[in-house]
């Protein structure tokens, strides 16, 4: 009996302590979180750790800056976190930690005070867990001037490891409703998105994902226009391949209804390699740091630029590819197909100033079949734009002239394109192929062919 009593002491003792022991671990697995948002771009004003025997509370503040020139201040997202320390869960079983987490925007909860916890997380012993996400529906009545906003809530599951380098997300949502005025509005319905993910490559994370969405529509009665699209799904994929990236992403939709216009299904299939791992990194990094201050749009687009023309001599290197492998579009006057292949051969950053030396170092292949009535009707529409913008100009000269007509301008797009098509068909630039009008080009060794016509484009040396 002795030693039966000395067991349940010790058992008793450990219990009490592995709480305390636990809170530390717990500490740092939080600590591990909050670098890793900073190192997603978020800028952490606060962070405040008050740890307990048994339990622990957090609390992390992230400044979100907008652009300067917007005139709306940044606000501020804090997320709250209440810690039961382990080894003995609440929910059963055992766990390193049980954290139940909401949000507060400037201070105030988005959501009802029972309603506000919308992450509920395990982390086992390991160090690894699992998250669910649980957000509750939303209803914000539009005031006069705003729009009103439904939300049909979203529940999902986040899985992690324990250096947070394996991440795997599934989410759902409903459905999303944003309304105004005159009977306007915009409904997204049925969105799933799921992606797996792991940091390879000094840190650079890579996976998959794939977000499927059953409905958009939008509707503007005041301007006749109502659309919808069915079934869109879009899938991507990031690998590396010795010291380079390649990305590959399909993109597909079951229908779109334009007024009473009907096209679809459709898809896009495209991949893109030899991208430079350590430029991506980099590039990662100082969009970091752009996102991070409080700079104008205009500031903004000069420091984007002038961080791709940094890196652009060290990804011109790798002799990057873009291959798009399938371009199909179904409409009511056939389908339109396509394909093109892209890819540098030697191309320096000093030679684009110089149309010889960029044409003697591309590599290219592109086709495009088209029915002929849609695409008259694309480049008439193009013409008339066109035309008004020139009478506009010649307007702002000082020059008496009229906007011509509807049916005037209708008649002057045709006779345009109808002049234009038949020039490029006669030089057989395009090809009529039944009722679809196609064309191939190639580009590679300083030479062009079109439809099969070799087309010297310089001599080379």
């Amino acid at each position: 009996m002795k030693k039966i009593a000395i067991l349940i002491s010790i058992l008793v003792v450990a219990l009490f302590v592995a709480p305390g022991v636990v809170g530390f671990m717990a500490q740092n697995q939080y600590q591990e979180i909050v670098v890793g948002m900073q190192q997603a771009g978020l800028e952490v004003t606060r962070s405040d750790y008050q740890r307990g025997w048994f339990g622990s509370r957090s609390e992390t503040e992230f400044k979100l800056a907008l652009p300067q020139d917007l005139g709306v201040e940044g606000f501020t997202l804090s997320m709250h976190s209440d810690l039961v320390h382990g080894p003995l869960s609440p929910d059963g079983g055992l766990a390193l930690a049980s954290v139940g987490t909401y949000f507060k925007i400037n201070g105030e909860a988005l959501f009802p005070e029972g309603e506000s916890r919308i992450l509920n997380t395990i982390i086992t012993l390991s160090g690894s867990g699992k998250t669910l996400i649980e957000i509750p529906a939303l209803k914000l009545e539009g005031e006069p001037g705003t729009p009103e906003i439904q939300f049909s809530g979203a529940d999902g599951v986040l899985l992690f490891d324990t250096s947070f380098s394996q991440l795997d997300i599934d989410l759902n949502i409903p459905a999303f409703w944003l309304g105004g005025g005159e009977g306007q509005g915009l409904k997204i319905t049925e969105v799933t998105l799921s992606s797996k993910s792991n940091k390879g490559l000094s840190n650079l994370r890579l996976g998959s994902g794939k977000l499927g969405i059953k409905q958009i529509g939008f509707i503007q009665p005041k301007d006749g226009v109502n659309i919808k699209i069915d079934a869109i799904d879009l899938y991507g994929d990031t690998q590396v391949e010795g010291d380079s990236l390649t990305f590959t992403a399909n993109y597909s939709l079951q229908a779109v209804a334009i007024n009473e216009t009907n096209y679809g299904p459709a898809e896009l299939e495209f991949d893109m390699g030899n991208i430079s791992a350590a430029v991506i990194v980099k590039l990662q990094q100082k969009m970091q740091d752009i996102r991070r201050q409080k700079l104008s749009q205009e500031q903004r687009g000069m420091a984007l630029m002038n961080m791709l023309m940094e890196a652009a001599p060290d990804l011109l290197e790798a002799n990057p590819r873009l291959k798009l492998k399938r371009l199909f579009v179904k409409t009511s006057d056939g389908d339109i197909e396509g394909n093109l292949s892209l890819a540098t051969d030697g191309l320096l950053l000093g030679d684009l100033g110089s149309a010889q030396a960029v044409l003697g170092k591309l590599n290219a292949d592109a086709s495009l079949r088209i029915p002929e009535k849609l695409l008259r009707y694309m480049l008439e529409k193009q013409a008339q734009q066109s035309v008004r913008q020139q009478v506009e100009m010649r307007k702002q000269m000082g020059e008496e002239i009229a906007m011509p007509s509807e049916d005037e301008l209708q008649l002057l797009g045709q006779d345009l394109v109808e002049q234009r098509l038949s020039g490029l068909l006669q030089q057989q630039m395009l090809v009529r192929d039944g009722k679809h009008i196609s064309g191939n080009v190639k580009l590679g060794g300083g030479l062009l062919s079109v439809n099969g016509k070799t087309i010297p484009l310089f001599v080379m040396p």
